[in-house]
């Protein structure tokens, strides 16, 4: 008996802890498994979001790819149309000029097979279409008018020589006194600047010896710089170079870099090709609204040569400030014939874009040089321009591709 009394209050409470226990124990893991529930989706949640972000960089990384790759063969496919219309061109050209057939039309139309921008492709978007990845749009512009910088390399086995490169210095400097005529130059931090400050270095950069055209050693400036560097001594492959010449600061390139060519091997100009700055140039008093006439004009009827293009500005008059328009330097030729070109070649897909650019020049078919040309009569001279005036256009020869963003 006594036994069982000892043990009726340690029964009664584990009775009593039992039925507590059995009272809230459901409770707590109600709790505890709403908890894990809520923890397992949120975690289940984070990782979805995850894997569909990844999912959606990866495909639109996969997307751009695809469009950037398209636009590429697209500016390709547009630069290659703009090779076919120069070849059509070059053709046409041979097969028109100097025979009957040139006096049924006008001649100089036959630059509009090149000159005329190509419009975006596809004109319009329809069932006709739907297959085309993207679009293309191309130009093609001349270099023949642009200085020849890289004739003042002297060198007579690459079109060049002493009379060729004091050709392109006159013209140079004629653009750069041009410049001082025309802005508030005073007001610029260039005071004391002479022509020769640009035309000298560009001059040492190109040509092939070591010697200052000042006197000295050309590469002097270079040395001090960090880091060192020499001048190229040789044609340049590049406009951008101008950064790398003494003096030429970037104002100097923006300024004047559009008027040069690596591509061009003539000192003429074509008149109808010409840019509207050089013009400015050589007429510090033309007005924009004399500029406007002028290119209206020669886009409606091309001029003849320079003394046109110099009897126009004079003689017009609507235009205000051209009577005491010249041309410079003197003695500067004119030509019709275009050779340098550049193609900018552009293709879209999505919201990618790519630009192509090509040099290309079309060679004439080969006319045996004068022996001494220095020497030459001006009889001999003039035989000479007549022979490379004819000579028929070879095809197309792409002599440098840049691409571009």
């Amino acid at each position: 008996m006594s036994s069982r009394k000892l043990n009726l209050p340690a029964i009664r409470r584990v009775r009593k802890f039992l039925g507590e226990l059995r009272s809230q124990n459901p409770a707590r893991k109600k709790g505890v498994a709403l908890f894990m529930v809520i923890v397992s989706m949120m975690l289940i949640i984070i990782v979805v979001a995850e894997i569909v972000m990844a999912s959606s960089v990866d495909t639109k990384i996969s997307r751009n790819a695809i469009h950037r790759l398209q636009a590429y063969y697209l500016s390709n496919s547009a630069t290659k149309l703009s090779l076919l219309r120069l070849r059509i061109f070059k053709e046409v050209n041979n097969q028109v000029l100097g025979t009957a057939a040139a006096a049924m039309f006008d001649t100089k139309l036959i630059d509009q097979i090149w000159s005329m921008p190509l419009p975006p492709l596809p004109l319009q978007e329809d069932k006709t279409t739907a297959h085309w990845p993207g679009k293309i749009s191309a130009s093609i512009s001349s270099e023949s008018s642009k200085i020849p910088i890289n004739l003042l390399d002297k060198n007579r086995h690459r079109n060049s020589g002493k009379a060729e490169s004091e050709d392109v210095y006159n013209q140079l400097e004629s653009l750069i006194l041009g410049f001082v005529q025309n802005t508030d130059f005073d007001k610029l931090p260039y005071k004391g600047m002479e022509a020769k400050n640009l035309l000298f270095p560009l001059a040492d950069w190109i040509d092939s010896d070591f010697d200052r055209q000042d006197g000295g050693d050309e590469n002097s400036e270079y040395e001090r710089l960090k880091p060192p560097y020499s001048a190229r001594n040789d044609r340049m492959a590049s406009l951008s170079e101008l950064h790398m010449i003494e003096g030429w600061t970037d104002d100097f390139v923006d300024r004047f870099a559009a008027s040069f060519s690596i591509l061009n091997y003539k000192t003429s100009v074509n008149p109808n090709q010409v840019s509207i700055n050089r013009i400015k140039a050589w007429g510090p008093d033309l007005t924009p609204e004399d500029l406007q006439q002028i290119e209206k004009r020669r886009r409606l009827q091309p001029f003849a040569d320079l003394a046109d293009l110099e009897g126009f500005i004079k003689n017009t008059p609507g235009i205000t400030g051209g009577r005491t328009f010249i041309i410079t330097p003197a003695g500067l030729k004119s030509h019709s014939k275009e050779q340098s070109f550049v193609i900018e070649g552009s293709g879209e897909a999505g919201d990618i874009s790519r630009v192509v650019k090509l040099g290309v020049y079309l060679p004439s078919e080969f006319v045996p040089p004068l022996p001494d040309p220095e020497k030459a009569s001006p009889e001999e001279r003039a035989k000479q321009d007549t022979k490379l005036k004819d000579a028929k256009l070879t095809d197309p020869q792409v002599i440098y591709v840049e691409e571009a963003q």
